[in-house]
Parts: C-alpha cells; sequence; structure tokens
C-alpha cells in the first residue's frame, strides 16, 4: 500500500492505493458506536477516486444521521464488554 494526498473535500481521511490499484480511504477519527450503528464505515474502498470520494460521502452522512453522545470505539471498557459478550457473558 501506498499512501497517496488526501482526496479534496475529505481531509480528515487517509488515502491508500494498493499494489493491485485499488484505492482505499480510512477515517483517522474514528466513529462512535452510534455513527458506525447508523452505517457508516471506517475504511471504505473503490476504482476510481471520483468512486472512492462518493463513498466517503455517504460514510460521512450516515455519520452525521447517528444520535449524538456516544463514545468512540477503543474505549477500554468497551473493549472488555465486547470481550464478556464474544464469551457469552452478558454484562
Amino acid at each position: 500500500m501506498t499512501k497517496i494526498r488526501p482526496l479534496p473535500g475529505h481531509p480528515h481521511w487517509s488515502v491508500l492505493r494498493s499494489t493491485g490499484g485499488r484505492l482505499w480511504a480510512t477515517r483517522i477519527k474514528p466513529y462512535t458506536l452510534g455513527e458506525l450503528a447508523a452505517g457508516a464505515w471506517r475504511t471504505v474502498d473503490a476504482d476510481d477516486e471520483e468512486t472512492l470520494a462518493a463513498a466517503i460521502t455517504d460514510s460521512e452522512a450516515k455519520a452525521a444521521s447517528a444520535p449524538r453522545g456516544d463514545q468512540t470505539i477503543g474505549v477500554p471498557a468497551e473493549i472488555e464488554a465486547l470481550a464478556a459478550l464474544a464469551e457469552g457473558d452478558e454484562r
């Protein structure tokens, strides 16, 4: 993967090109749990910049429709709770 310049209008996304030529974009700041539940994707991919920009715009629009106030993913307590659920422990 090779990092390339951010797409115009999407400075908060890191853009990469795979060795196969596919473009990937990852949002620098994680989405909240609510934004993810609303359908936002932190990483999107496409064959060209126009389609990649559209995927980013779609993800940001879904995130914008989410309720406010949720914590971002990566908080240790959330990880612990998810691990407990995976083991069948409903805390």
